[in-house]
């Protein structure tokens, strides 16, 4: 079996529960940037946060590898990309002078890309159409 069909399968891959999981670790998820935000907006010892931003690292990091599991080429969708661009930015946070900034492009490309339709969310660089 080639690499390019384990990474992206002819089915999407998935397993008993996988949508609830994605609604507990989307919750914790929001859990952990509103401790980060909060962190930011009010100017508090970063070690206060910081465990928030780990524990959102965390729980983004584990719902990109299961979408990435589903089928790899969500990574080369606006979807992925968006997500990709916003752990960058996340972990930008501690080390810039620019962390109110950076945890507002967050937010705005968390809900421009939830909310966008699917022909935008679904479209892919790589192929260049919606997949």
């Amino acid at each position: 079996m080639s690499l390019s069909k384990i990474l992206v399968p002819e089915q999407k891959r998935g397993f008993k529960g996988k949508r609830w999981l994605g609604i507990i670790l989307r919750t914790m998820h929001l859990v952990g940037l509103l401790g980060v935000g909060a962190g930011v907006l009010f100017s508090v010892e970063e070690s206060a946060w910081m465990p928030y931003l780990w524990f959102t690292m965390a729980t983004g990091g584990v719902m990109m590898l299961i979408e990435f599991w589903t089928s790899a080429v969500w990574a080369v969708q606006f979807r992925g990309l968006a997500t990709i661009t916003k752990v960058t930015l996340l972990a930008l946070i501690p080390v810039s002078d620019w962390d109110l900034a950076l945890m507002i492009a967050i937010v705005i490309i968390s809900a421009v890309f939830a909310h966008a339709p699917a022909n935008v969310r679904y479209y892919s660089i790589y192929h260049r159409r919606v997949l």
